[in-house]
């Protein structure tokens, strides 16, 4: 799922158009990407616009638009271990969105039970700016909890915004949303300034978040915490307590993604510099049961452009790691 089309995303006006201004709002596109087994190449269809398929999830019961502009958090889609409508896995996104009419941003969440073909809003759209799952949140992102609720995490300065939805019926997709917190000030998820795209990871009983650290779009490090056997602790400030921290980097570095490994480590792949934007991938291999976590620092290829980087490292942190 990707932006499209030529409008900057804070001036989309989805449901608001003039004859001055015609309607034109930040834009939407699907493709899939496939491995060709047989080739070994990559092979990707040709985008799809799906703009208007995804706005008018968005409009309350009199056709109100309730945003004017969006766009998907980048990064990983998060799909479901146990939720199985039909023939697929059921996949989540969320979105950033703009208040129709005004300039405050906040997010939602999707979700897809047939793989990405038609997206549903997960909750109740609500009547008002304040009651989208997350007031003035930022990019977010969506991972499945051990218990099949949603956590959505969204970028704020100083911490990130957390809400859980939890499920009452879950293949009717019916449920609630908690409520959103700041990480950083009901919990110890926090760090620096910087107000950057993140990613939060579920594996097993351990729930991940990458995000830099500095006060400016530096030191990417993966937080992590265990989480408890009772879903009744799943919600946004118990969430937001218990997290321990691993530095990856200490150099410029802005955003990332997560994923899982064939071998059931973590993929990280991340901004840093030069330029703040050149594109690393770190392997972080750990074990749960020890507490022991190693991970690589430094790659030997950092920068595709200059060629410059540090040579590869292994380093293995025993027992407590930084708080």
């Amino acid at each position: 799922m990707s932006v499209c089309g030529n409008r900057l995303c804070w001036h989309g006006n989805y449901g608001a158009g003039t004859e001055d201004n015609p309607e034109n709002p930040n834009r939407m596109a699907r493709l899939r990407i496939i491995y060709n087994e047989k080739t070994g190449k990559w092979e990707a269809t040709e985008p799809e616009e799906v703009t208007y398929e995804i706005y008018p999830l968005f409009k309350d019961k009199d056709g109100k638009a309730h945003v004017g502009s969006m766009f998907i958090g980048a990064g990983r889609i998060a799909q479901s271990s146990m939720i199985k409508v039909g023939d697929y896995y059921r996949i989540y996104c969320a979105v950033w969105a703009v208040e129709t009419g005004s300039y405050r941003h906040h997010n939602y969440a999707l979700y897809s039970d047939d793989f990405g073909k038609t997206w549903n809003l997960l909750g109740e759209l609500g009547n008002d700016f304040n009651d989208s799952p997350a007031p003035y949140g930022n990019e977010p992102k969506c991972e499945e909890l051990p218990d099949g609720s949603v956590l959505l995490s969204s970028r704020k300065g100083y911490g990130r915004y957390f809400n859980v939805f939890h499920y009452t019926n879950f293949e009717r997709a019916e449920g609630y949303w908690d409520g959103a917190v700041a990480t950083d000030q009901v919990g110890n998820l926090k760090f620096g300034s910087n107000d950057t795209n993140g990613e939060p990871l579920c594996v097993g009983k351990i729930l991940f978040q990458s995000v830099p650290t500095g006060n400016n779009r530096s030191g990417v490090s993966i937080f992590y915490k265990s989480l408890s056997e009772d879903p009744a602790t799943y919600t946004p400030t118990e969430l937001s307590n218990g997290w321990k921290k691993i530095q990856i980097t200490d150099r410029e570095s802005a955003y990332s993604s997560m994923c899982i490994l064939p071998d059931g480590n973590i993929g990280l792949y991340y901004e840093e510099e030069p330029g703040g934007y050149s594109m690393v991938y770190v392997p972080v291999e750990f074990d749960k049961t020890l507490d022991t976590w190693t991970y690589a620092f430094g790659l030997p290829f950092r920068c595709s452009t200059c060629k410059k980087g540090l040579e590869c490292e292994i380093v293995t942190v025993e027992g407590e790691i930084e708080e």
